[in-house]
């Protein structure tokens, strides 16, 4: 067996690879391998396989495809814990840059050799290879002939085609959310329209309810017992704004109530919906800052024996050891995803409903539209951290790089990669690794490792690309490394020009789109044309929350978030810049203080002085004041007298916003009889107060943005959204009725009785894609399926209609029956991101002649691109704005070819338009169609 494929055996051995990944097919070329590497991540994954904690997984980036930096630095974190971790010297490893560029990959075949003959990767069972008896002894050339070309092949070939950017396995969090909060009590087909509906609103009550107990339950178990052991930062770090959550839910959960019990009940659930959404702007902070609460628990229980004991006492007196401390924080933002799939459920039902009212379709519409939008805003403050997070560590690498200057004010990073610049002066070729941000290309010279130096910053709004369409590659010039393919830039205020080259007319394709994307987002087309071209537009970020001046839809993300008009103020989306009316350019306002976007270290959800954190002493909580009857309205205003905060507004914890006669400000918050809410145009400080010294400005040739809401709403329902829903988990007969125990006794899967966290544990150090199917020992007769993925995953077996299913759309006779159609059919295709079989049950695992790691004779042929089947049409409800490079742009009415719902927890769907472009596009934009 050649040398390669017994790597991709002791990698399946060592748990990093599924049995039936594509190197192992028969059709299968060291390029897939190699692909697979690229990256990074399995490679630290492996070696904490072998030794846990060789390497801190918080310290790599989990999703670099988009960056060879990322990628890297991956790699470069791998090779370290090799050399302290493992005792491997210098002549047993390779460069980063080789892995990555795939110039010598057969080197990197000999260095996993060599770890995998280590004192520790034999101690922990794994054998070393290569076997000399399963070795095929070729002639030196031929071996080394398969490793040739593949640096071409990575040239062509994207990481990004080679997974989901947004990919999600949420098993775990919805197994824990539906134990905590979701009911047991599924909808029964036999039911009425009119029992469904009630059905969903008490479902809503219920598991908001759970909910507030549930946050309750961390507040009493865990910050309180906790103060005594831990600082008051590290319970800042930890629980976040928890105490502030539940004070808006318990007032929440009481209007809900209230709200059932009158005669209008679905009006005026609408109504707390609409009542309550600014107010959940903080699950943004919450959201964003979870992994790190998460991770500090960890960090902190390995540093600190007494604050370990302390949290296992409080797990075990909150709920029986069940549940960790750090699964008990993802519950918030799974429940805050959850709001538009119930309201969507309670809209399909109302729809049925003959004698449902227009005002009530109408007031769970915008509900819905609401719910979505903060679903939407929590995504995207998440994912722009994550953003800032590795702008700041492009930054850390550049070792010269100015203080008092921040990488993240040139925007978003969009691309990185070597290239090569040829001064048009004096023809002086210089390599340079390029950092392309929205505003500018930073060049930079690599030092040793994953370290930089800082050559020159070409900021685009001063230079002219010339793309060079018809130019013939200039062989002549590298003919021995293949940089022929070559693009211009010049300076517009005269100073020098570059030709830029790279290797290959993809990668010149890939780097020109994305120096376009850069430019379109710094100077949007829209500006040029239309209403558009009337305001005075530049890219803005914006301290707090802050609504479309549009379309009165969230700013999405935590920074250069939308436009901001130096003129007259309006705030909006890229994509609403077309649908702007004309700048009101007659009293022209002062321009908006030149605020400093985030610094580079981490951000707390886009808020530069965010909400107050809850105070220590819990004992007297605060109670959010009950939303009024007043319609909250943004509207721009002007002073008619000057306040100076005299009187001060009436509740302590407000600020006073001071201002002097005639200037003019938005308000955000007008839901108060007296006081207002409110920011200065001139700078955005934001605070109260009283209403009656303003006015509305309203200019004759200005509208206000309209708060109207599309009312062609996706009608699915949120049973459909995503599999193994809690909320049809019930207390039911066993699983398996026909078949007894001695029936099942046969199985080698099948473990009887067993523990969640005994499974756990049998599973953790086995190889991927072994499993085994248990029954509950406190709920007779619920069934669970555990999985060895790169973690140990937890599938609920659900039961309804005397069928048994894992997700809705495949229905199975019995358990054994599901069992043997994921034993040849992936997990992939019900929970997005799991895509492995049930391969190895778990009886048979210490048998390794039994086992077959080879895919069936039907198995797909290996590909060296993500290769996508459709599985739905989706047309758009709103136009969309692509800001890099994975997005997809969309026009209102265009359809879209559903290619992957991969990242359907973090809003994203991914798919193709009629032209051919792919990328990734919010879900809530769109509404899915039959075809």
């Amino acid at each position: 067996m050649e040398e390669w494929r017994q790597c991709v055996q002791w990698l399946i051995e060592c748990g990093v690879l599924a049995p039936t990944h594509r190197a192992t097919w028969p059709e299968a070329q060291v390029f897939d391998l190699a692909q697979t590497l690229r990256d990074g991540v399995l490679l630290c994954q492996l070696l904490n396989n072998l030794k846990p904690g060789s390497v801190d997984l918080r310290q790599i980036n989990l999703r670099p495809q988009m960056s060879q930096f990322l990628c890297q630095k991956n790699i470069n974190t791998f090779l370290g814990a090799c050399r302290t971790m493992f005792g491997m010297g210098p002549e047993d490893l390779f460069d980063a840059r080789v892995l990555f560029e795939v110039t010598d990959f057969l080197k990197v075949i000999k260095t996993l050799s060599k770890l995998s003959n280590t004192h520790l990767a034999i101690q922990a069972g794994k054998r070393p290879f290569p076997n000399a008896s399963n070795s095929r002894y070729e002639e030196e050339d031929d071996e080394e002939d398969i490793y040739r070309n593949l640096e071409d092949l990575a040239n062509e070939c994207d990481l990004a085609d080679e997974d989901d950017l947004y990919d999600t396995v949420p098993v775990e969090d919805e197994d824990i959310y539906g134990d905590i909060v979701g009911v047991q009590q599924p909808i029964q087909k036999s039911l009425s329209v009119h029992e469904k509906k009630n059905y969903v609103v008490k479902e809503l009550l219920d598991t908001e309810k759970n909910y507030v107990e549930a946050l309750n339950m961390i507040v009493q178990h865990f910050i309180l017992p906790l103060r005594n052991f831990i600082s008051q930062d590290d319970e800042q770090i930890i629980f976040i704004n928890i105490q502030d959550l539940f004070n808006v839910h318990k007032g929440f959960l009481q209007d809900l109530e209230k709200a059932s019990r009158h005669q209008r009940t679905t009006i005026n659930i609408s109504k707390c919906f609409l009542d309550w959404k600014d107010r959940m702007l903080i699950y943004g902070q919450y959201c964003s800052d979870m992994q790190y609460g998460q991770d500090h628990v960890d960090s902190l229980c390995q540093r600190n024996a007494d604050v370990r004991a302390k949290i296992e006492t409080c797990q075990m007196a909150c709920n029986q050891g069940k549940f960790r401390l750090r699964d008990l924080l993802s519950v918030p933002m799974q429940r805050v995803l959850k709001y538009h799939l119930l309201l969507r459920e309670l809209i399909k039902h109302i729809q049925k409903t003959p004698s449902a009212s227009k005002e009530e379709k109408e007031g769970l519409e915008q509900a819905l539209a609401a719910m979505q939008d903060l679903a939407q805003y929590v995504n995207e403050v998440k994912r722009d951290n994550e953003t800032v997070e590795t702008i700041r560590k492009v930054q850390e690498s550049i070792t010269d790089y100015p203080e008092g200057k921040d990488l993240s004010d040139y925007g978003r990073l969009l691309r990185d990669g070597e290239l090569r610049f040829k001064n048009q002066r004096d023809n002086n070729v210089q390599n340079r690794y390029c950092f392309l941000f929205d505003k500018a290309m930073v060049l930079c010279k690599p030092l040793r490792g994953d370290t930089y130096s800082l050559k020159d910053v070409l900021e685009l709004s001063d230079q002219t690309i010339d793309e060079c369409k018809n130019a013939v590659p200039e062989k002549g010039l590298f003919a021995r490394d293949k940089w022929n393919h070559y693009w211009e830039m010049s300076d517009k205020r005269g100073a020098c020009g570059w030709t830029v080259y790279v290797k290959t007319s993809e990668l010149k394709r890939k780097w020109l789109e994305a120096v376009s994307m850069a430019l379109d987002n710094l100077c949007p087309r829209q500006l040029t044309q239309g209403k558009g071209a009337t305001h005075q537009l530049e890219m803005y970020t914006f301290k707090e929350p802050t609504r479309c001046s549009v379309c009165s839809k969230l700013l999405r993300g935590i920074f250069y978030q939308g436009y901001f008009c130096s003129v007259c103020g309006m705030m909006c989306h890229k994509e609403c810049i077309g649908h702007m009316d004309a700048c009101k350019t007659d009293a022209p306002l002062p321009p908006p203080r030149d605020f400093n976007t985030p610094s580079p270290v981490r951000v707390r959800a886009g808020f530069s002085s965010g909400p107050e954190l809850p105070p220590r002493n819990l004992s007297t909580p605060r109670t959010p004041s009950t939303p009024s009857q007043l319609e909250n309205r943004h509207m721009l205003v002007q002073a008619d007298r000057a306040y100076h905060g005299i009187p001060p507004p009436p509740i302590g914890d407000r600020k006073a916003l001071t201002f002097n006669d005639g200037e003019k400000l938005e308000t955000t918050n007008t839901t108060d009889r007296e006081w207002w809410e409110g920011r200065r145009l001139r700078d955005l400080e934001r605070g109260w107060f009283p209403k009656d010294c303003v006015s509305e400005h309203r200019p004759a040739n200005v509208r206000r943005a309209s708060t109207g809401v599309a009312s062609n709403r996706a009608s699915i329902g949120y049973e459909d959204a995503y599999p193994g829903n809690p909320v049809e988990r019930r207390k039911s007969a066993p699983l398996v009725q026909q078949l007894s125990v001695a029936d099942l006794k046969k199985y080698k899967w099948y473990s009887g009785q067993m523990e969640r966290a005994d499974a756990q544990k049998l599973l953790e150090s086995l190889s991927m894609g072994v499993y085994l199917v248990r029954e509950s020992a406190n709920k007779p007769g619920q069934w669970a399926i555990s999985l060895k993925h790169r973690q140990v995953k937890h599938i609920r077996v659900n039961q309804q209609n005397g069928c048994v299913f894992i997700a809705k759309d495949k229905m199975f006779q019995n358990i054994v029956e599901l069992v043997e159609y994921y034993q040849k059919n992936t997990l992939g295709s019900s929970f997005p991101g799991l895509d492995i079989t049930l391969a190895i049950p778990y009886k048979e695992y210490k048998n390794p002649q039994n086992r077959n790691s080879m895919p069936p004779a039907n198995a797909a042929p290996p590909r060296n691109r993500r290769q996508y089947h459709p599985i739905g049409t989706a047309v758009a409800k709103y136009q969309f704005a692509a800001r890099d490079m994975r997005e997809l742009s969309l026009q209102e009415g265009e359809k879209v070819t559903i290619l992957s719902k991969a990242g359907g927890d973090q809003g994203w769907w991914k798919g193709q338009t009629a032209e051919g472009k792919m990328g990734y596009f919010p879900s809530t934009y769109v509404e899915e169609v039959d075809e």
